[in-house]
């Protein structure tokens, strides 16, 4: 046999008989936080404020176990009286979603939410919120067009990750965020021909991650006349609208919609269990049906086995019996870090409360978030820098920031976590 050339794959142009060269999606650069779960993984003495997971701890174990088996044995039976099949939980779905779930899941929607009755032609269940962040980006922006999409400055990384890999013609625009979200007035102001290119506005609305602000009413208004005005849809993304700890819930921006132009967006990560991998999309019939077909092109559909357990959990009542059990506990760890915040971080930045949500976002005075997260790590906490947050070629004084998350830790660990890292801040400050 002659002799072979081993191959290797880069997104650069290589050399080599058979070095192949990847495409532009496989360039994305891997999520900061899952490098920094990486490096906290194994050690003990490290109190992580770096990842964005609910307490696994809460999680309703026993409840979904006993689902389970009731669905196994045959103790369950769908919207028409019928027994739900053992067989049923492990075939494939439809793709917009195994009726019995999807009519659970339409029916929970129209009794909660507030932008009236989904038509089923409305509504597609998919594999969480990633997944509709990755179909949005293929559906709307084409790699070998110039082309621009707004986010807010700070924004979701897995957001940014998903769009820098999707093409190198495209412009990421970061509006900058207040204590009321993001400053949508400000895109009025943006270059015409920039606005001509945006494909679309992607904004998480309630509780954003990783700012942990709250959109106004008036901007939510806002952002459908701007929608209106220049063609652009906008995404909203909601996972964390569930875990209100204060104040009245606000409409929604797809509620003021009254022009087909909002996506709405929804996991159940927060609201039930991250393992389970469901989410929805509500939208204009157009737009869901061609997603649809995308969908079926790379999942074909979601976990049937998760879906009829999750329809199962909603339509026994336990979906809200786990957030009311979730929010005192979330509320109360929220309430110690910024109480520590106050104590330990005053010389050194500044923070808004959240409402809710799961982050409080550090707005540093003139420590870098990078090197704050470095100086962290040797005090024994984790943090993840603002710079992940932020879009490409973004002001780099913005980068003086980190995202802290309290839903893991207790409170007596969230105060020591805080008052190392005034001790990271203070060794930082020095130099």
């Amino acid at each position: 046999m002659a002799k072979h050339e081993k191959f290797s794959y880069g997104v650069s142009p290589g050399k080599g008989k058979n070095y192949v060269q990847l495409s532009h999606d496989a360039g994305v650069e891997a999520s900061a936080i899952r490098e920094i779960l990486s490096v906290t993984q194994g050690r003990p003495e490290i109190i992580s404020l770096a990842g964005g997971l609910p307490d696994s701890g809460m999680f309703e174990s026993e409840k979904f176990l006993s689902i389970l088996s009731d669905l196994t044995h045959g103790k369950c039976l769908d919207h028409k009286g019928r027994k739900i099949e053992a067989g049923d939980l492990y075939q494939y779905a439809p793709s917009e979603g195994v009726p019995f779930f999807f009519e659970t899941l339409n029916a929970w929607i129209n009794k909660t939410e507030d932008f009236g009755t989904l038509e089923n032609e409305n509504l597609l269940v998919i594999s969480a919120a990633q997944q509709g962040l990755d179909l949005f980006a293929k559906a709307f922006i084409d790699p070998c067009r110039e082309a621009s999409v707004i986010v807010g400055a700070p924004t979701y990384v897995a957001e940014l990750n998903v769009l820098g890999g999707r093409s190198g013609n495209l412009e990421i625009i970061g509006i900058p965020l207040d204590e009321k979200g993001m400053q949508v007035e400000q895109i009025w102001d943006l270059p015409k021909e920039k606005l001509a290119k945006c494909k679309y506005i992607y904004a998480v609305p309630t509780f954003d991650n990783p700012a942990g602000t709250e959109l106004s009413e008036k901007r939510r208004k806002e952002l459908i006349d701007i929608s209106n005005e220049f063609g652009i849809p906008i995404i909203e993304d909601e996972p964390y609208a569930c875990l209100r700890y204060e104040g009245k819930k606000l409409h929604s921006i797809m509620h003021y919609d009254d022009i087909g132009c909002t996506v709405r967006l929804q996991t159940f990560s927060k609201m039930a269990a991250p393992g389970l991998r469901l989410g929805y999309m509500a939208g204009s019939k157009e737009l869901v049906s061609r997603i649809r077909v995308m969908l079926q092109s790379s999942t074909l559909c979601a976990s049937s086995l998760n879906q009829y357990m999750l329809a199962e959990f909603m339509r026994r009542g336990w979906l809200e019996q786990y957030w009311a059990k979730v929010i005192p506990v979330y509320r109360e760890r929220m309430n110690a870090m910024l109480g520590a915040m106050d104590e330990h971080l005053t010389p050194y930045g500044s923070w808004v409360k959240p409402k809710g949500g799961l982050f409080v976002w550090l707005t540093l005075n003139e420590i870098n978030g990078d090197a704050l997260f470095r100086e962290a790590i040797k005090k024994n906490v984790a943090i993840v820098g603002g710079s992940s947050f932020f879009p490409p070629n973004s002001d780099k004084k913005l980068h003086n920031s980190a995202r802290l998350n309290f839903s893991k830790s207790n409170p007596a660990e969230l105060r020591t976590a805080i008052e190392r890292l005034g001790a990271a801040c203070a060794a930082l400050d020095k130099k």
